[in-house]
């Protein structure tokens, strides 16, 4: 396995969930979306980070919780079995969640999307409807909303 490198400090913005969803298939022009940076120590490079809103991957990810992402430059290759945050359109739906993808059962054009939380079913999505994929590399745990 390749070592991956890591940076001492590195500043990763933090964008506004809402407006994620267009924002992570390019980047561009993404600083009036950042309500904030973080400074994380030993962090692998990483895009930015969203904060997790719903319960489908509680109780791993818990609404309130940041995630950190690096995004695929292609879809090319996925890591099977990892959480990745999820950008795609059906329908003329758009949708960006945070899920474990998994190799579908209904082919190589199709990812499986797997929530933590098992009142939630898992969603089979087209590949050719995501945008962009980005890998979740740190995820930074509130244990507490006090």
């Amino acid at each position: 396995k390749a070592s991956e490198a890591v940076y001492s400090i590195q500043p990763i913005p933090i964008y506004s969930i809402s407006a994620a969803a267009g924002l992570l298939s390019t980047l561009d022009n993404a600083e009036q979306y950042i309500d904030g940076w973080m400074n994380l120590p030993n962090a692998p490079r990483c895009d930015g980070a969203i904060m997790i809103t719903g319960d489908s991957m509680s109780p791993y990810l818990s609404a309130g919780d940041i995630v950190c992402f690096r995004r695929l430059p292609d879809l090319s290759f996925i890591n099977w079995g990892h959480i990745y945050i999820v950008d795609f359109t059906i329908s003329d739906m758009d949708y960006l969640l945070v899920k474990w993808v998994h190799q579908s059962d209904r082919g190589e054009n199709y990812l499986k999307l797997v929530s933590d939380n098992p009142a939630y079913e898992p969603v089979e999505v087209p590949l050719s409807c995501v945008r962009s994929m980005s890998l979740v590399k740190i995820a930074v745990k509130y244990l507490s909303n006090v």
